[in-house]
């Protein structure tokens, strides 16, 4: 979406970063653990190097303290291989685009981000984006549907739900899930995985209400 007119992109002049170092895959950089402005965030685009070294992860959490939650719009670069839970609760972001390079990001990294409904995803790496959804293992792998609401049907293909998909999210009212054809202990372990998804482990706002979860029935035993 557009940047509000009172909003401006942090530039390298007004925006800083503490930062560790790290390795990914054998290279040497750092890794994003907070992050401060002078100014107001509206788009933010992650630097692909800081401290003369590239940005192989993002790993700090957002809050109202840093100006985060007033992000509209976030470009992750290519290199960035790992986003660690970051942007949890920044509930203005409304759009995200993501490296091919990233191979990790952590459940619920996006969770209570209910108006972020446009994800793009480099081609080319382990994941991929459709209709608000972040995809993973070729689009088998619901890693997260930030925007979720009201009573949603989980797509059909998607065998997996990632931990944290629908964290945070007291929006739902009901989730239904595709047929699961690996059998039995397949469908008990999403039942399972959802109750684990919806679940909180930091106060991010009010709590998940009632939530029916239905399985869609199948002939094929």
């Amino acid at each position: 979406g557009a940047i509000p007119a009172d909003q401006t992109e942090p530039t390298a002049e007004n925006v800083a970063y503490t930062y560790s170092e790290a390795w990914e895959d054998g290279q040497e950089g750092v890794a994003l653990q907070g992050i401060s402005s002078s100014g107001s965030y509206g788009r933010l685009t992650i630097p692909s190097t800081y401290a003369g070294k590239p940005v192989l992860a993002i790993r700090f959490y957002s809050s109202g303290s840093d100006g985060t939650n007033a992000i509209t719009s976030l470009v992750i670069p290519e290199g960035v291989k790992e986003i660690g839970g970051s942007f949890a609760c920044v509930r203005a972001i409304q759009s995200v685009s993501l490296p091919a390079s990233l191979n990790k990001i952590q459940g619920g990294s996006f969770s209570d981000c209910f108006r972020l409904t446009d994800i793009t995803v480099a081609a080319g790496g382990a994941y991929t984006a459709a209709n608000g959804m972040l995809l993973g293992d070729a689009g088998k792998t619901l890693i997260g549907w930030p925007a979720a609401a009201g009573a949603v049907t989980v797509p059909a293909g998607i065998t997996r739900l990632g931990e944290g998909a629908f964290a945070y999210n007291h929006r739902l009212t009901g989730i239904t899930l595709p047929f699961v054809s690996y059998g039995g202990t397949s469908v008990i372990a999403n039942f399972t995985a959802l109750g684990l998804l919806l679940a909180v482990s930091r106060d991010c706002g009010p709590r998940p209400g009632v939530v029916h979860l239905t399985k869609k029935a199948s002939a094929d035993r």
